[in-house]
């Protein structure tokens, strides 16, 4: 069996925030481990909000039907072993980032 794959989705908009530090030591330990990581910075991608349409409910689908940087991310998804969500709190709840990445991960049951 190959390296383990993870990834760290780092959801606060500030790239040198605490946030983003503590993803950084998640991250050596997981390289320490043997373990591949790979790294998405959500504040600089094109996510979509969900518009409720349920086109990835429908029998065969397996993606949002929505064309924007979540797309790629499917896939990754699918073959990952472990997902890291880096996120600030923000009155009392995660980044708006952060629920832009979540909302497709829960349609998909993820």
């Amino acid at each position: 069996m190959g390296a383990k794959k993870v990834l760290v989705f780092l959801g606060s908009p500030r790239k040198k925030g605490n946030s983003a530090l503590l993803a950084e030591r998640v991250m050596d330990g997981v390289r320490a481990a043997g373990a591949k990581v790979e790294s998405f910075y959500l504040h600089g991608m094109n996510i979509k909000p969900c518009t409720a349409c349920d086109a990835c409910r429908r029998k065969g689908q397996r993606d949002c039907i929505l064309k924007d940087d979540m797309a790629p991310l499917y896939s990754k998804l699918r073959k990952a072993d472990a997902v890291v969500m880096a996120t600030p709190v923000y009155w009392f709840t995660v980044s708006a980032q952060t629920k832009l990445f979540h909302g497709p991960l829960v349609c998909h049951g993820w």
